[in-house]
């Protein structure tokens, strides 16, 4: 994940360069050790890349929006 594409598969929103919507969420998105958990880390990169995946599927023409419903 990062700016250059000669050194990074994904860019800034976590979508794979040259795969249009296709877009990684997990710990391959990180190209080291995370260390003791992980977890945190892997969470706000999903969290970060939600925005990203929303606008890709609206722009493939399915109904999308931002942000989970309120609970009833």
């Amino acid at each position: 994940m990062g700016d250059d594409p000669a050194t990074s598969a994904l860019d800034e929103r976590g979508e794979l360069r040259g795969h249009p919507g296709l877009f990684v969420t997990d710990g391959s998105a990180v190209p080291t050790s995370l260390c003791v958990n992980p977890s945190l880390t892997i969470a706000a990169l999903a969290e970060r890349a939600c925005p990203g995946i929303v606008e890709s599927t609206a722009e493939a023409g399915v109904p999308a929006r931002y942000g989970a419903p309120t609970p009833r």
